[in-house]
């Protein structure tokens, strides 16, 4: 597979910071927290149309103290979470290079793919949850043996371009998806 020279083609991407299991033990963290704080809230679910005072009655009389306890902590503990989540799950700047035989990223780390080694590549119009654009295109790239790579175009009308870039290549699958965004992590 040979890139016609005016393909060897720079775009400027973001690529999630990778810490390992970090993301999933945050996530499973905040999980159990929220568990917490659901059961806390079906507790206190009978004394929903009472006055003000009625509830803090109840919630002195009627929560068990282990329950009081731990809503708190799960309390402190998101509001102590969810921005190191939002932090870990930074971008970083990094380069996407064509050349007549490979594909190589660079910032922060380098990777080189073989063009020959690349099976499908999934683009995609990230979106918001309310279906309102995010003017973010993501790419997957898929190789043989199941090994992914994901990354955001930093610029988002360079979009077209890139897609002329990897339409020269032979024997690689396309698909294009509309959805809020499919944040595949990197498996190499």
């Amino acid at each position: 597979m040979e890139l016609p020279a005016y393909q060897d083609r720079r775009f400027q991407i973001l690529f999630r910071k990778k810490i390992p299991y970090w993301s999933e033990l945050l996530l499973g963290v905040t999980f159990v927290l929220i568990v917490v704080l659901f059961l806390f809230y079906l507790v206190m679910l009978p004394s929903t149309y009472a006055s003000g005072e009625m509830k803090v009655a109840y919630y002195i009389l009627g929560v068990p103290d282990w329950l009081k306890t731990i809503s708190s902590y799960s309390v402190l503990g998101l509001l102590l979470i969810l921005p190191v989540y939002y932090v870990s799950k930074s971008y970083k700047p990094g380069l996407v290079l064509f050349t007549r035989d490979s594909l190589t990223i660079t910032g922060g780390i380098t990777k080189e793919i073989s063009l020959q080694s690349i099976r499908k590549i999934i683009l995609n119009d990230v979106r918001y949850l309310i279906r309102r654009t995010r003017k973010a295109a993501e790419v997957v790239i898929i190789q043989t043996g199941g090994r992914k790579t994901s990354f955001l175009l930093k610029d988002y009308d360079e979009s077209q371009g890139f897609v002329e870039a990897v339409s020269g290549l032979e024997n690689v699958d396309f698909f294009f998806y509309n959805e809020t965004g499919m944040e595949v992590h990197d498996h190499d």
